[in-house]
């Protein structure tokens, strides 16, 4: 997934702009809502052959890699830690 170099961090105002959504103007800001992200963390494990579900969740969005081993999902705003 990305390194610290590219993380996207999430938007601290202007939560609703419709940059936050455009994944043009996502990739271009490093910033975004978390499914904008989402779609970027996704269409990226695709290329390595890593299919991702998306899971909304309270106050979250998250990603899990299918058919895991492991119980942890990927949060998109937290730089790609895990999460939970």
């Amino acid at each position: 997934m990305p390194t610290r170099r590219h993380r996207m961090p999430q938007p601290l105002q202007d939560y609703h702009l419709p940059d936050n959504s455009c994944i043009d103007q996502v990739l271009a800001q490093k910033r975004g809502i978390p499914i904008s992200m989402a779609l970027i963390y996704m269409y990226m494990g695709s290329k390595l052959g890593l299919t991702l579900h998306g899971a909304n969740l309270p106050a979250h969005f998250m990603l899990k890699p299918e058919a895991s081993a492991c119980d942890s999902c990927v949060c998109v705003c937290g730089g790609g830690g895990g999460g939970g």
